[in-house]
């Protein structure tokens, strides 16, 4: 495996769609000090929500660290939604990272920070993590750092975070609804990111709509309409 630190970073994205990393720690530790850090880096910050990843241990972190939150909300006027990110199913973790970060970094939409303060240990491992990144993760001894900045783009938008803060990011739902097949940026197909047991009549109707006007596009040169 190629997670076995705890890592807690926050991040923002600014109204041009830019994704920020601010802060990062990275260590082995107990829960009560994991959820202190989680406490003050929320505290600083003043984010809007925290996502711990829902599983097992994280995700009994995520009740623990909201019953914390809850607790404290009154001395540090701080309360943020708890929610854990949603990944897409059948997606292993490199093309999931690679998924959420490469189209930013290609369109200059995420900013590393650097200089003082920014040269530690934690934010090195996100350079070098960032530096030889591959999709079977093979190149990294750890891939905490760069698996953490890449949660952003699985929160859901049922988040609660304010809309002039937040970007509007399209869903892969309403992606392939548009007649979108990859996810941008990757040449992974949408097809393989959804569960089509939760989409809507609606959205179904419209793949399918989509569907046949392609066809119907091509056939309209054979002059052989589907119908």
């Amino acid at each position: 495996s190629t997670s076995d630190f705890n890592c807690v970073m926050t991040v923002g994205i600014c109204r041009r769609d830019i994704l920020w990393p601010l802060d990062l720690w990275i260590g082995r530790t107990v829960p009560s000090v994991l959820h202190k850090e989680i406490m003050r880096q929320g505290v600083k910050w003043q984010v809007h929500q925290v996502s711990p990843e829902a599983v097992t241990v994280q995700y009994r972190l995520m009740q623990a660290a909201e019953e914390a939150i809850r607790n404290n909300a009154e001395r540090t006027l701080w309360v943020p939604k708890v929610i854990p990110p949603e990944y897409p199913r059948n997606t292993e973790k490199g093309p999931r990272i690679e998924s959420a970060l490469e189209w930013r970094f290609q369109m200059g939409r995420v900013k590393i920070p650097t200089g003082p303060g920014y040269n530690n240990t934690a934010w090195k491992l996100l350079d070098s993590n960032i530096k030889d990144f591959t999709l079977d993760l093979a190149l990294l001894s750890y891939d905490d750092p760069i698996d953490t900045l890449a949660i952003h783009a699985y929160i859901p938008r049922k988040s609660g975070v304010p809309q002039n803060v937040e970007p509007v990011v399209e869903t892969y739902e309403s992606m392939l609804a548009k007649g979108q097949l990859t996810l941008p940026g990757t040449c992974l197909t949408l097809i393989n990111a959804i569960d089509f047991h939760k989409l809507d009549d609606q959205t179904l109707h419209q793949i399918r709509q989509n569907y046949i006007d392609r066809l119907n596009s091509v056939r309209r040169r054979r002059r052989k309409p589907i119908y």
